[in-house]
């Protein structure tokens, strides 16, 4: 397993460190353990989810509030070099039947589901 160093130097470089909730929230998730983190936005809730991602094998499904934000997210992912993409009402039935289908080989690290898709 890639240490957090490893992760943030290969795909965050800009973020030197983190900040001591982030570390405590993903050594829990990392030692299995139930974690509830309350963030406010632009404390680094992202980052989180997806160092952790990064870190495990398989796919991360994320929930997020927002259509736009959950787009934003998977954008600003693929740029850095992390496959991640959104399943959601905008995307047509067929391309949301695709998604599904090939999710087993498509080699996604972050799939993210908007709550009111």
């Amino acid at each position: 397993m890639k240490s957090i160093g490893q992760i943030l130097a290969a795909y965050f470089p800009e973020i030197q460190k983190l900040y001591s909730y982030q570390e405590e929230l993903i050594t829990s998730l990392e030692q299995g353990e139930n974690s509830l983190g309350i963030i406010p936005n632009g404390g680094g809730r992202s980052l989180i989810f997806q160092i952790q991602a990064m870190r495990e094998p398989g796919l991360t499904l994320v929930i997020t509030p927002l259509r736009s934000f959950a787009d934003q997210q998977v954008r600003e992912l693929n740029k850095r070099g992390i496959p991640a993409a959104t399943l959601n009402g905008k995307k047509s039935f067929t391309d949301q039947r695709t998604l599904l289908r090939t999710l087993p080989q498509s080699g996604l690290k972050l799939l993210c589901v908007p709550r009111f898709a």
